[in-house]
């Protein structure tokens, strides 16, 4: 793999790559609040080593992974990363639409009446959890 191709998604969060002794060390800025999944969790050169508030008042936490300086270790490592990446971009654009549906659920029960408001169910319907809503009788049992 190139290089540009395998640093390109770890770019936003990446900032010092360094090579000592036979070992890679990746140096990582990510949001504070950023968890790291079970299936990363596991990574062997996992270290946290601080935080750091930026000019803008964002605080981050500085992690190194590291890992023998093989082409299977360093491909692992950048699955890894980008699997923690990539969990916590998702994570935030859940929180996101939680957030939008938040808002409309309120404005539809500010401006409804009790009566109709008691009429809105709100189901999951099927593998695809698809919403189903407003007492349509779509979803329920024998229809």
């Amino acid at each position: 793999m190139k290089l540009f191709s395998a640093l390109e998604p770890l770019s936003p969060y990446l900032f010092k790559v360094s090579i000592i002794n036979g070992y890679i060390w990746f140096d990582f800025k990510f949001p504070v609040h950023w968890v790291i999944p079970e299936s990363v969790s596991d990574l062997v050169g996992y270290i946290n080593f601080g935080e750091e508030v930026s000019d803008n008042g964002e605080r981050n936490t500085l992690i190194r992974l590291v890992c023998e300086f093989s082409e299977k270790d360093v491909s692992d490592t950048e699955s890894k990363a980008i699997e923690f990446i990539n969990y916590n971009l998702e994570l935030a654009r859940k929180e996101e639409l939680f957030m939008e549906s938040t808002k409309v659920l309120k404005k539809i029960f500010m401006n409804r009446s009790l009566e109709e408001l008691s009429n809105i169910k709100i189901t999951f319907d099927g593998e695809d959890d698809k919403m189903v809503g407003e007492g349509s009788g779509e979803g329920q049992e024998g229809n």
